[in-house]
């Protein structure tokens, strides 16, 4: 009987020694996960410098997020972050399904790159809405996501690639982004859900630089302006009314619309 309760209490400690290791090495956890999704997904380089776990707040704190550039493009990276705060229900980590209750990005950096007939952002979203490869499919039917809300804040955006007359920085409009994945009651893959953001953002991005970006080259981008008018009539939720309005000057005076065609 000792040595039954000597075994079972080797194991118990076993258990609670392994749960100890693996909450202190959750921000690792983390961190890798962030880098190693968001390789396999975007297809652009992710590094992420540090991550902070609450098990009882149930939230992660993500800093020194950056994207590389997808190829064909020669800016350092696309994307980084300051700060982004995410508010996620613990218990849906090991379901099915992963429940993120908010997610806020702070003084994000946006790079917009012209190359041709396609800018960076065009190039990642024309990425995600390609057919998945047949490791990706594999992945994708492992875990599904829905997120409540996505906001970002204080953003600003660059411009590189063609000469523009002032100067190459501009604000981003606060933008927020809701119930992605929900939209007609069948849960989405982590791909579906990042294609709906990188499409509000590619729009909300040219939307920053209406006026600016010379009409010769917005021509050379007109097949991503289609594209981008065309998403926006259909099933996501838009984004508020900042993200609703952005580029509608723009898709009309680059592609001939008329204000009257709404």
């Amino acid at each position: 009987m000792k040595k039954i309760l000597l075994v079972v209490a080797a194991l118990v400690l076993l258990v609670v020694i392994g749960g100890v290791v693996l909450v202190l090495n959750l921000d690792r956890v983390v961190k890798v996960g962030v880098e190693k999704g968001g390789s396999l997904i975007l297809g652009v380089p992710t590094e992420l410098d540090s991550a902070s776990v609450s098990l009882f707040g149930g939230s992660v704190g993500l800093d020194g997020l950056t994207l590389g550039s997808p190829e064909g493009f020669d800016a350092p990276e696309m994307f980084r972050l300051g700060h982004a705060h995410v508010s996620v229900d613990l218990g849906s980590l090991r379901s099915e399904e992963m429940v993120v209750h908010e997610v806020v990005i702070d003084e994000a950096e946006f790079t917009l790159e012209f190359s041709g007939t396609k800018t960076n952002w065009g190039a990642l979203m024309a990425r995600l809405e390609k057919e998945p490869t047949e490791e990706q499919e594999k992945r994708k039917s492992e875990k599904k996501l829905r997120i409540g809300r996505v906001a970002f804040t204080n953003g600003s955006v660059n411009v590189k690639g063609i000469p523009i007359p002032v100067g190459t920085t501009f604000r981003l409009p606060d933008l927020e982004i809701t119930e992605l994945g929900t939209g007609d009651g069948t849960v989405a893959t982590a791909r579906d859900v990042l294609a709906d953001v990188i499409r509000q953002l590619h729009r909300a991005i040219l939307g920053a630089v209406e006026g600016v970006i010379p009409a010769e080259e917005m021509r050379k981008i007109a097949g991503e302006l289609e594209s981008l008018a065309g998403q926006a009539g259909g099933t996501l939720k838009e984004a508020g009314s900042a993200v609703q309005d952005v580029g509608k000057g723009l898709f009309r005076g680059v592609l001939g619309g008329d204000d009257e065609d709404e």
